[in-house]
């Protein structure tokens, strides 16, 4: 496994870990906590959770950069959305651990800038979910980024189900399993079970034998 796997699989595991708490906390209590909503303590704990998520981003997105040979591979579409994947990937990273954290920390809630940075953000994220929407139709027939590739796949399901979940139990729908989705599956792209890795290389499975 590559470094850039294993750090983004790290920060990936414990963002998912710490917005299913959130969900577990909301649901129980009816409010949510400082992970997803920085108005729920003090300025310095959201600064702090807005770069640790800032930084999972920027670990997804040097798995995107990471990966390029495995995009190379990949169908049309799915080349077509790696740039626009990881552009905001890396406008959410910079503005998650920077911008963020700034405005929190001074007291910012209002304003032109404040405007604007928001709805910059919510266009990367809308770019973000877009992209690996279409890479995970684009993967269905053929796959060459792995179990990221099989993950990313079952965004628009998920996707689905939540909206059911929406219906028919409103106090359980949640974009948590669309999150968890999209961040485990960049986390894992181009990530290839052992098995397959040997089988796809077999000669450098082993260390070889001098003659």
């Amino acid at each position: 496994m590559s470094t850039h796997h294993r750090v983004a699989l790290a920060t990936a595991v414990a963002t998912v870990v710490l917005v299913v708490v959130d969900l577990v906390v909301s649901l129980v209590t009816g409010e949510r906590t400082v992970i997803t909503d920085d108005t729920q303590g003090p300025a310095a704990a959201g600064a702090l959770m807005s770069v640790w998520l800032g930084l999972t981003f920027a670990a997804l997105a040097a798995v995107v950069r990471g990966e390029r040979a495995a995009f190379a591979a990949a169908p049309r579409a799915a080349r077509w959305v790696r740039r626009p994947l990881l552009v905001g990937l890396v406008a959410l990273a910079v503005g998650l651990t920077v911008v963020n954290p700034v405005q929190l920390l001074a007291g910012i809630d209002s304003g032109t800038f404040y405007d604007a940075s928001g709805l910059v953000a919510l266009l990367c994220l809308l770019a973000v979910f877009v992209s690996v929407l279409v890479l995970g139709l684009a993967l269905l027939r053929r796959n060459p980024l792995g179990i990221g590739g099989r993950i990313l796949a079952l965004v628009g399901p998920v996707i689905g189900a939540t909206v059911l979940l929406a219906v028919v139990a409103p106090d359980l729908a949640s974009p948590v399993f669309v999150t968890a989705t999209v961040v485990l599956g960049i986390a894992t792209l181009g990530l290839r079970p052992a098995s397959s890795a040997a089988a796809a290389d077999p000669e450098g499975a082993g260390e070889r034998q001098p003659v």
